[in-house]
């Protein structure tokens, strides 16, 4: 198919079995497309939080943030906020990496299609590969509460203290929740 094709088509090739025994055969093929959009308009949610992009598959160019949170079981799992930051999506590939290692900084081109996972709206990763490095990280933004809005976004919230930190339990159950 010709560069920048997405949609079904078949392939028609030729079979030959001797100088003069020739066929032809066709194989039925699917090329998944990945329509480029704005990182804010693929991590919006309805009025009761579920994600409107789910399924959608999509190209987000961004620049990362955070660590790999699933470098230990070698899959991907990081931030991309857009340019400015003030915007920002999870990605997410369980297994593999595409031979990248997180940075922050970095700006990539992801593609993939959108999930929601646990609430969280997110990027199940198809392909990723590395534009530049040692850009600009986001500066946070300064909230009073924490909903929707910062989902996947750098904050900061002033005075805040752990009403009792040893309820941190990691590693028990999915969560835990911590008063502050």
């Amino acid at each position: 198919p010709a560069a920048g094709y997405c949609g079904s088509d078949a392939l028609t090739y030729q079979v030959c079995d001797g100088p003069n025994s020739c066929g032809t055969a066709s194989v039925a093929i699917t090329i998944k497309c990945y329509p480029e959009r704005a990182i804010g308009d693929m991590n919006n949610v309805n009025i009761i939080g579920q994600a409107d992009s789910v399924n959608a598959n999509c190209q987000l160019v961004g620049i990362v943030h955070g660590v790999n949170l699933r470098a230990s079981s070698g899959g991907l799992q990081f931030v991309l906020m857009n340019n400015d930051g003030s915007q920002g999506i999870a990605v997410f590939r369980n297994t593999g990496t595409f031979g990248y290692t997180v940075q922050e900084g970095d700006e990539v081109v992801t593609r993939g299609t959108i999930a929601q996972f646990s609430g969280l709206t997110q990027l199940n990763l198809d392909t990723l590969y590395k534009i530049s490095g040692s850009n600009p990280l986001a500066n946070p933004a300064v909230v009073l509460r924490m909903d929707e809005s910062t989902e996947s976004r750098l904050v900061r919230i002033k005075n805040l203290h752990f009403v009792d930190a040893t309820q941190w339990l990691p590693g028990i159950g999915s969560g835990f929740t911590v008063q502050v």
